[in-house]
């Protein structure tokens, strides 16, 4: 669902409030368009014995409906028992293949008895040494490797992996004791939450470039722009993905290229590095990159596809006024974040003997639209108004 928020006046929100306190439930779920979805089902941890899978294997939940990308995911866990819970491994698996340790090997030889656990990336801690009921980011303490037919690893650290994702289909909850001597179960199964995204993917446009400045006659170096700028302004909300998209690249050797993007809060992502081949190279074509692509780029050819971020020789440097390195090729770290200000694009040719330009390129961002931007004036009070306020108080918006 897509809100909009009027404003009005302080009797309003005195009406509201005092709906509030019937509602708190229902429409907190409903402002941010969450949606819950359950298998109750024990898992035994072990399935028989005191090493090995759980049973069942995975316990999965079957989503549907969902409209709209994927804002926020977290995960409940009901009654965990188990007399170590350091053997014990929680692995998340998404529709699109998508993973994250929820809970690996932590916690002490202490029994946990009839737990009850929430993973939230927005959660203060890490799951203590003693595990105790309450809400944690997800924590890995000793990694482990699953087995099938869970993914093999390595296994996403946070739940933002799951961001601007199609969420509907089969997630998979893989429970494994990696340890002898002790078992458990997870007593009521467990629950998925859902948020799902704004309505809609902003899109800014950024200036074209000749690569490196200079070219023909300089064939190494940064780019003519360095960086290309976009200043985003007036956006409601936190970035729930972003993408890129590079509009007639032409280059006689790609993998010379170093392709940095800055956020407005510093963060980075090294979109491409040491990747898309040699010669031939390529001439005019549009291609782009999100979060939750699967496809890392091949050597060679680039071509019109969607890609994830790829890196394939990491710890290049960029030359000022990029920021210093290390660098990683993950959108992740922009989720969350304010997106209003300047982003930055940072191309460098890192290799002599070779030349190209850049037609333009994009910005993508995703919106987490649990604040919406969209207010109007009109003065009337009507019952929307009551439940649009709702929703933006239960949405923590300003």
């Amino acid at each position: 669902m897509c809100t909009r928020i009027r404003r009005f006046g302080a009797g309003v929100v005195a009406l509201a409030a005092s709906a509030a306190l019937g509602l708190v439930g229902g429409v907190a779920r409903e402002a941010m368009a969450q949606q819950q979805f359950a298998n109750f089902t024990t898992v035994s941890v072990p399935a028989t014995g005191t090493l090995g899978i759980s049973n069942p294997y995975p316990s999965s939940i079957s989503v549907a409906g969902l409209k709209r990308g994927v804002a926020h995911v977290s995960v409940e866990i009901f009654s965990f028992s188990h007399t170590f819970p350091g053997d014990v491994g929680v692995l998340l698996v998404g529709p699109g293949g998508q993973t994250c340790e929820l809970m690996g090997r932590c916690g002490n030889g202490d029994d946990a008895s009839g737990v009850y656990l929430t993973f939230d990336d927005d959660a203060s801690t890490g799951l203590p040494a003693v595990i105790t009921s309450g809400v944690y980011r997800p924590t890995t303490c000793f990694g482990s490797a699953y087995d099938a037919p869970a993914p093999a690893g390595p296994y996403g650290a946070s739940l933002r992996v799951f961001n601007a994702t199609n969420g509907n289909g089969k997630w998979s909850l893989y429970v494994q004791d990696f340890a002898s001597l002790d078992a458990g179960q997870l007593f009521f199964g467990w629950r998925l939450s859902i948020i799902e995204a704004g309505c809609s993917t902003v899109v800014y446009g950024g200036s074209g470039m000749t690569i490196p400045a200079g070219a023909p006659t300089t064939t190494s170096g940064p780019s003519s722009l360095y960086p290309s700028n976009i200043n985003v302004s007036g956006l409601t909300g936190k970035i729930s993905g972003v993408g890129v998209r590079f509009n007639g690249l032409t280059h006689t050797f790609p993998a010379d290229l170093d392709i940095l993007l800055r956020g407005p809060n510093g963060d980075t992502c090294m979109v491409m590095s040491d990747a898309g081949g040699g010669n031939p190279g390529v001439t005019g074509i549009n291609f782009g990159f999100t979060h939750n692509a699967t496809l890392a780029v091949g050597s060679p050819p680039l071509d019109a596809t969607t890609y994830r971020p790829t890196d394939v020789a990491p710890g290049d440097t960029m030359p000022a006024p990029a920021p210093v390195g290390p660098y990683v090729a993950t959108f992740a770290g922009f989720n969350g974040q304010n997106p209003n200000g300047t982003w930055s694009l940072f191309v460098n040719d890192d290799v002599g003997g070779d030349v190209g330009s850049l037609g333009s390129w994009e910005l993508l961002i995703y919106m987490d639209e649990r604040c919406p931007a969209d207010f109007n004036t009109s003065g009337t009070l009507e019952i929307q108004d009551i439940f649009d306020f709702l929703n933006a108080w239960f949405a923590g918006c300003p």
